[in-house]
């Protein structure tokens, strides 16, 4: 108890002690704090801290929290009234503030201003109508005068606007001075736009239109076996008439007093040999065809017996033989059952031999180990070396080789067909791969500017695939074991990372079709007295459909000439002047021969023969004078007289051509201020369309045609276009439409004396876009001619404007880009 009491007395001295240490100041002479009290500016939650300070010794002690009534967080904030609203309508309502005049804290508020037309929704309508015309019409809107938003109601017309209708149209022309089925033509047009109009009238002025022509008569001094031919002439407007026959005193008229037949021409033609005679009285000839003993056209040709065959060409072996009295010469193109390459693929082992060496590929593998196997390749359309029985533990299951025999470099050659050890149900797009031993190095022994990309970018065939290329697998887990050409697939063989392997097929790119002609500069030459030699030019063309890229090289040769050779192209032109000597007979046909080579990158060879035929006349005509005698002495064998021909009429006066309409618009008219389906509006082009797009032809025109031809440019008359990748697209083949053949299709015939209104239908072929659909300009547009054709007079009319921007299923399936 006493040491309770002991320690509570010294707690007691000890805090004495510390008060008076607190009250007393060390600084100040008479020990007394000299105190100030002040209120912290920082507001707490508590309040602001109150305190006083010696001002000696700078004691500080706490006394209180208290509230300082100058602090707006003690007190509250003291605003000023609200400000004006703002002008500005938002979804809130007009914007206020207030300040607090203590703190300058402003306050944020929005209330609906009453003297706005959008917080009340009462308007200040005015109405307008655009000036823009658009496929529906000029838009009707709505604007508010006092807050200008604007409201559309809907489409209207628009007085004075030429797409609507209201074209300004100037005064209609003179009449037309040609007289048409219609009447004359009349035009006018709008002073603003240009639209032209016409209209037919009659003319009072016009002897076609009345009826009332003014004819005087003319007779042709032409005899015929009726007589003279009797023409009426209208001297106002110059229409011409046949009206009969009659006589003239200084002709024959029909009695003529002939001579003999002269001598028979040397020269033959299609009816036979000319023989001439003469009217002694008026010196009119007569003629007639006969045929020549001595002719060998005439008569049979009395020919040899045919040559040898030549070396084998793309034709076959060419025999020939040739007429022992005139030279004519007769050629045949036939197989020779001892020629391996008589064959457009080969048939057994030693063509397939043959058929290797002319592609320059090796018949035997790396080190000469293992012979190329033709049953492989007529099998599989591969070239593997070997057979599946020299390839050592080769398992055979359902009717397949797990080998095939060996690559060029003696690795075996996997095959696809054997049956996989594994199915998984997951397609090859999404296998898992693992590296190759030597797959990187594989890449490097095919060609490498168009094989290897070809190798990599084309889709793969086999396990279900079908969009995976090596080129998605990865050039060190997809190993080529051959390489695709334009007649042979390839192969690539991959490890999966399940431990098993799987084969696939990359697909031929196709065996080029190589189109050859053979052209002289004249197709016939006739040498007269004078001349011993002339000049014919020999042009050969030649063009293949494979992009140039694949092409090694194209060669052309005439016949007995070096080869020449055309490198970086898929198309050559090579030319040859020949000097020909006058032959001995009065007509031969001379046959020239060419040949011409196409070689791919890889190999493959294509070759064909050319030639043609040039007919040479002699012209060794022997015309003997008229014999005069007083008595006409009949043939002792009179040859029938051949029947008249009469003359032809003269041509009508046929008007002229006045085309009224030619229209040209598509089945689709995508590009007609249209909006697509990312909301832009498409330009409006009356001439853009799509490949595959039906296009209509409508034409009016006025009598006096006799035929119309339709020509485009030569891209949109192609039936089938190679694109950059060197797709080829068959306007039959794979589009399923019938070839249209240009201009035997596009010609149409017509009566001169009735008007035209016809329309000319043609699905436009896949073809190289002229604009993109980013109206991006590729290539100028393309060109329409419509040719209106009488026998006085050709008129043309050109629409080159046409525009193709892809093709019909761009509008119906998702592309990417």
């Amino acid at each position: 108890m006493k040491k309770i009491f002991l320690i509570i007395l010294i707690v007691i001295l000890l805090f004495q002690s510390s008060l008076a240490m607190a009250t007393y100041c060390e600084i100040s002479p008479d020990g007394n704090h000299v105190f100030f009290y002040y209120k912290d500016s920082l507001h707490t939650s508590q309040g602001h801290r109150y305190h006083r300070v010696c001002e000696e010794c700078g004691v500080d002690e706490f006394l209180s929290y208290e509230i300082k009534y100058d602090c707006c967080q003690c007190v509250g904030h003291s605003f000023s009234s609200y400000s004006t609203p703002s002008p500005v309508h938002t979804d809130l309502g007009h914007l206020v503030t207030r300040t607090c005049t203590r703190c300058g804290y402003v306050q944020k508020s929005y209330i609906q201003d009453y003297s706005c037309c959008q917080c009340t929704g009462n308007h200040n309508f005015v109405s307008y109508i655009s000036d823009v015309h658009t496929s529906s019409g000029h838009a009707i809107i709505q604007e508010c005068l006092d807050c200008h938003d604007t409201f559309f109601t809907g489409y209207t017309t628009k007085e004075g606007c030429c797409q609507c209708g209201f074209h300004q149209m100037s005064s209609w022309s003179a009449p037309s001075s040609t007289h048409t089925s219609s009447g004359h033509q009349e035009t006018r047009s709008c002073l603003k736009c240009g639209y032209s109009e016409s209209r037919y009238v009659y003319d009072s002025g016009c002897c076609e239109c009345t009826g009332n022509h003014s004819y005087v008569t003319s007779i042709s001094s032409l005899h015929t076996s009726e007589g003279h031919k009797v023409y009426e002439s209208c001297i106002s407007c110059g229409t011409s008439r046949f009206a009969g026959y009659t006589t003239i005193a200084d002709c024959c008229c029909g009695i003529h007093q002939y001579g003999a037949w002269g001598a028979i021409s040397l020269t033959h033609t299609a009816s036979g040999h000319l023989q001439t005679r003469t009217c002694i009285r008026c010196g009119a000839k007569d003629q007639r065809y006969v045929p020549l003993d001595t002719c060998c056209i005439c008569y049979d040709h009395v020919m040899t017996d045919w040559s040898a065959l030549s070396g084998h060409t793309s034709q076959g072996h060419l025999k020939t033989r040739h007429c022992i009295y005139c030279g004519f010469e007769e050629s045949l193109y036939v197989n020779d059952f001892d020629c391996s390459l008589c064959h457009m693929e080969p048939v057994d082992g030693s063509e397939f031999i043959l058929w290797l060496q002319s592609k320059g590929i090796p018949h035997y593998s790396s080190q000469n180990l293992y012979l190329a196997s033709f049953e492989t390749y007529q099998k599989y359309g591969l070239i593997v070396y070997g057979t599946p029985g020299q390839v050592a533990n080769n398992e055979y299951i359902d009717g397949e080789y797990r080998y095939l025999g060996y690559t060029y470099l003696n690795e075996a050659y996997t095959n696809l067909y054997f049956p996989d050890d594994a199915v998984s149900g997951i397609p090859p797009e999404l296998w898992t791969y693992v590296t190759v031993n030597g797959a990187t190095e594989s890449y490097d022994l095919l060609e490498q500017t168009v094989q290897r990309p070809y190798m990599l970018i084309t889709p793969l065939s086999g396990h279900g695939a079908t969009s995976l290329t090596a080129g998605d697998i990865g050039t060190d887990k997809a190993k080529v074991q051959s390489g695709a050409t334009w007649s042979s697939a390839g192969s690539i063989y991959t490890e999966k990372n399940t431990g098993y392997y799987a084969t696939f097929i990359v697909p031929s790119m196709g065996i080029g079709t190589l189109t050859t002609t053979m052209t002289p500069s004249e197709e016939m030459i006739v040498f007269d007295s004078n001349t011993d030699t002339m000049e014919v030019t020999m042009t050969i063309t030649a063009q293949i459909d494979k992009p140039s890229n694949e092409v090694s090289f194209m060669g052309a040769q005439f016949e007995d000439d070096d080869n020449v050779l055309f490198h970086d192209t898929n198309s050559l032109v090579l030319s040859k002047t020949i000097t020909l000597s006058k032959p001995d007979t009065d007509y031969v046909e001379m046959i020239f021969t060419g040949y011409v080579e196409a070689e791919s990158l890889f190999k493959d060879r294509l070759e064909k023969q050319v030639y043609c035929t040039l007919k040479v006349y002699v012209d060794n005509t022997i015309i003997t004078d008229p014999i005069i005698i007083s008595d006409p002495v009949p043939d002792p064998d009179p040859v029938p007289d051949p029947d008249p021909i009469p003359d032809p009429l003269p041509p009508e006066n046929l008007p002229e051509i006045e085309i009224e309409e030619v229209t040209l618009y598509g089945a689709y008219n995508h590009w007609k201020n249209a909006t697509d389906i990312f909301g832009e509006c498409l330009p409006y082009n009356e001439h853009r369309f799509l490949s595959l797009e039906k296009i209509y032809l409508h034409v009016k025109a006025s009598a006096g045609i006799e035929s119309i031809v339709i020509r485009l440019s030569p891209e949109l008359e192609a039936m089938n276009y190679v694109n950059s990748t060197g797709q080829t697209y068959d306007y039959n083949n794979d589009f399923h439409i019938p070839y249209v053949y240009f201009p035997a299709m596009s010609t149409f015939s017509f009566d001169p004396s009735s008007t035209i209104d016809f329309t000319f239908s043609y699905i436009l072929p896949m073809c190289e876009q002229t604009l993109d659909f980013n109206n991006r300009r590729i290539r100028n547009p393309y060109c329409m001619t419509v040719y209106f054709i009488n026998e006085n007079e050709t008129v043309e009319y050109t629409i080159c404007d046409i525009e193709v921007t892809g093709n019909i299923y761009d509008m119906v399936y998702p592309q990417p880009g």
